[in-house]
């Protein structure tokens, strides 16, 4: 009886063997469940570095698209360079840019899409003026710009305020043409526009250099009121010893006011700039020529320069004439087929008025998508 309750009483606490053996299974299962855990988790950071928004492919691919943007980038830039070598040797082009719209004389590429100047675009309206008043006028600064194929109203100018003050009135009237979805600014037409498209450099051409005229490129002409009472003058170019003119008055604009010479304040002398010129766009010259293009375009002939005598527009460019003992200060005009210039005061006191028509030009903002057909869109 007594080896019987032995038996009974037995229990896993009275024998080690069993206890071990339990032991290392549930130690085993614990295991098994924790290296499932970590390779769960190792799986899931290499599909996160294989497959996630950082992944090595995506790093890689990133990499790639930057490697390639960076030889385009490249390519536009040496091509700009190129681009500026030119203007500088021959005066024509644009300066460099890293992206955007660049012109070479009747063409405007942004690497994509090339138009010439004369072509119509369409999509924009401003201030009334919609699809089939506006063209292709160039590009500068990476944005392109376009303008009207006839006179948006006439504005007046005259004497020293038209002087002074007609580049703004001119700029304000332009920028009635923007429109705020599509353009970056508006204003008046320059004679930098022009030039750009014809090719014309004054710093090459050099008007009348080599004549016996006060009026030549850049000749610095020094005018003084002597004690003789008349003014006298030398220049820089011609004449280079004094010579005595037959007036004796001589007012100036000296970038903040009207000054006369006068010997009794002691502001009896000046010296002023020749920078007036006028050229045909066809022999970028004074010769005249019957030809009806531009560097072989004539659409940006026909824009602007084919109008008859009323179409003659307004350019917000100013200039200084000088003449023997006197100055003209104007600005500048396109008129009947070339670029000239009109006095709106002389330094005599003489006044003119004028009235010429206004061309807006517009810079298109940078995302404005331009097909090859000229078709705008946002």
């Amino acid at each position: 009886m007594n080896k019987m309750r032995s038996a009974k009483g037995i229990s896993c606490q009275d024998n080690p063997s069993v206890i071990g053996k339990a032991s290392t299974a549930g130690i085993t299962l614990v295991a098994l469940v924790v290296t499932v855990v970590v390779l769960l988790i190792l799986a899931g950071i290499t599909l996160t570095y294989v497959l996630g928004d950082n992944s090595i492919f995506k790093l890689a691919q990133d990499a790639k698209n930057k490697t390639e943007e960076a030889i385009r980038n490249e390519q536009g830039d040496f091509a700009n360079l190129q681009n500026y070598i030119n203007e500088a040797i021959n005066g024509i082009g644009t300066k460099p840019t890293t992206d955007g719209w660049t012109q070479d004389k009747t063409n405007v590429t942004n690497g994509t899409v090339t138009l010439e100047v004369g072509s119509a675009v369409k999509g924009y309206t401003a201030n009334g003026v919609g699809d089939e008043k506006w063209f292709v006028l160039g590009a500068k600064d990476g944005k392109l710009l376009i303008t009207t194929n006839s006179n948006q109203g006439t504005v007046t100018l005259e004497g020293q305020d038209g002087y002074v003050n007609g580049v703004s009135k001119l700029n304000t009237e332009g920028a009635k043409f923007k429109d705020t979805n599509m353009a970056e600014s508006a204003r008046s037409m320059d004679v930098e526009d022009i030039n750009r498209v014809t090719g014309y450099n004054p710093d090459v051409a050099k008007y009348n250099e080599g004549t016996n005229n006060v009026y030549q490129w850049k000749n610095e002409v020094t005018y003084t009121l002597n004690a003789d009472g008349k003014i006298h003058y030398q220049g820089t170019k011609y004449p280079t010893t004094d010579t005595t003119s037959s007036y004796n008055r001589f007012t100036y604009w000296n970038g903040s006011n009207w000054i006369p010479l006068e010997n009794e304040t002691g502001k009896n002398s000046v010296t002023l700039t020749h920078n007036y010129y006028y050229y045909y766009p066809q022999t970028l010259s004074t010769t005249s020529s019957t030809e009806t293009t531009i560097n072989g375009s004539s659409k940006a002939y026909t824009l602007l320069f084919a109008g008859t005598d009323s179409d003659y527009y307004w350019l917000s460019s100013q200039y200084v004439l000088t003449y023997g003992g006197s100055c003209g200060f104007g600005l500048r005009y396109v008129y009947n087929g070339f670029v000239l210039g009109r006095d709106l005061y002389a330094s005599l006191g003489d006044t003119y008025s004028n009235s010429f028509g206004l061309r807006p030009v517009v810079s298109l903002k940078s995302n404005v998508k331009v097909a090859s057909d000229g078709t705008l869109s946002m």
